[in-house]
């Protein structure tokens, strides 16, 4: 459960980033999205 849950949620972070950086690139826009990673503190 857990490792499922790390997963899915690595992934939408991965995606989330994806996207900004994206935006980044495409545009004069600074996108200021900092996702937390809530994993770090559980080890």
């Amino acid at each position: 459960m857990q490792v499922r849950l790390f997963a899915i949620w690595a992934a939408v972070w991965m995606v989330l980033a994806g996207v900004c950086a994206i935006i980044d690139y495409t545009s004069t826009l600074h996108c200021g999205i900092h996702m937390p990673h809530p994993w770090l503190s559980e080890l």
